[in-house]
């Protein structure tokens, strides 16, 4: 139904259905909402962005104006506010509390930057969603150089301080949390890395994209043994080779969906590691107790040879579910964590859900 039709209804009931609205999940009922007025709008904008879904059919549109003209556009926006910059700069900078401010901001492209520093969880399904991401990000660092260009009469410490204010990732920090990629950019990250080498690079070097916390990959079917090592570990590193950048950007959750563990035992530090497990029938597969033996002990090797604290590990649709009798190699793991002795006994959780207990993905929020 379109908001129009409420139009011929008293003001005070417009307002209380609008209110009502407002709980929705619906993304065009928000995004109609948003046009009604600016303070429906500063309240809708931040349910309307906080999850969003990109893929080919709506990528273009999310990042809208941002892209759409390229870096001529970025140009024209600047060349248009340039006896004001200091008014358009105001309007990308965040408040003392380094907490953005949700209001209408008039100039599209800061209003559009604006929006996406409402995005908490970000879903890239396929390759042109990556690629589009790889041209927004392209413009927010060239509108960066831009701003900094156009700071007239200020000295270089006057210059740093000001953008200091001016968040310098596409995604918010503080504000984004996880990304997530689907099973079709994992296709075409695997299959033709030199086609998509720029949007891979993105996602796994470019700290002005922005640091999340959780990690959710999706794998085909066709993705497995030395493919899916290469792709996970490279996503999971992050290309973090200093001790300083691991501290910074680490993931806290790590989730991986179709997943043979024998293929992920490499070091991919996170707090929580959620392994959802292939069918034991698909290729190259062990059996689920053999698999998460062998992956367990893994881990245990690391702790012993590196000194690495062990994930917290949650198993789904796993044939075998006794935790206590995890062994490889006739070995019991708890067992041999005890007799490792400390700091590296240090307690961790393990949890096993069979088939019939469906959870829901901590990151992705899809029900296995």
């Amino acid at each position: 139904m379109s908001l129009i039709t409420l139009d011929p209804l008293p003001s005070d009931v417009r307002s209380l259905i609008f209110e009502c609205l407002q709980k929705t999940t619906h993304k065009p009922t928000l995004a109609s909402l948003a046009r009604v007025s600016r303070s429906i709008y500063a309240q809708s904008i931040p349910r309307l962005y906080k999850r969003v879904r990109l893929n080919a059919f709506n990528v273009e549109a999310f990042f809208g104006c941002l892209i759409s003209d390229g870096l001529g556009g970025i140009d024209k926006e600047i060349s248009a506010h340039e006896l004001h910059i200091d008014n358009y700069f105001g309007q990308l900078e965040a408040n003392e509390n380094y907490i953005l401010a949700v209001s209408y901001i008039p100039s599209p492209i800061a209003r559009k930057i604006c929006q996406i520093w409402q995005t908490s969880h970000v879903l890239l399904e396929d390759g042109t969603s990556a690629a589009y991401l790889q041209e927004a990000l392209t413009s927010f660092k060239y509108l960066r150089r831009q701003l900094w260009n156009r700071i007239d009469g200020l000295d270089d410490d006057d210059r740093d301080w000001r953008m200091d204010r001016f968040c310098h990732s596409l995604f918010f920090p503080g504000t984004f949390d996880a990304m997530i990629l689907g099973e079709s950019l994992c296709r075409c990250f695997t299959l033709y890395p030199e086609v998509w080498k720029g949007a891979y690079d993105m996602l796994t070097r470019d700290d002005d994209l922005g640091v999340f916390t959780s990690l959710c990959l999706h794998l085909p079917s066709s993705c497995t043994g030395s493919a899916a090592t290469r792709y996970c570990s490279r996503m999971v590193s992050m290309d973090l080779e200093s001790s300083e950048k691991e501290s910074e950007n680490g993931v806290c959750e790590l989730c991986i969906h179709n997943a043979n563990p024998l293929d992920h035992m490499v070091d991919m530090a996170s707090e929580n590691l959620h392994i959802f497990l292939r069918p034991e029938s698909s290729q190259g597969m062990l059996s689920h107790e053999a698999s998460l033996g062998a992956f367990m002990s893994w881990h245990l090797d690391l702790v012993e040879s590196q000194g690495r604290r062990l994930p917290n590990m949650f198993f789904y649709n796993s044939m075998f579910t006794d935790v206590d009798r995890v062994c490889h190699k006739g070995v019991n793991v708890w067992e041999r964590l005890k007799t490792m002795g400390p700091p590296n006994d240090r307690p961790f959780t393990v949890k096993m859900f069979g088939p019939d207990k469906k959870e829901l993905c901590p990151v992705c929020m899809v029900e296995t």
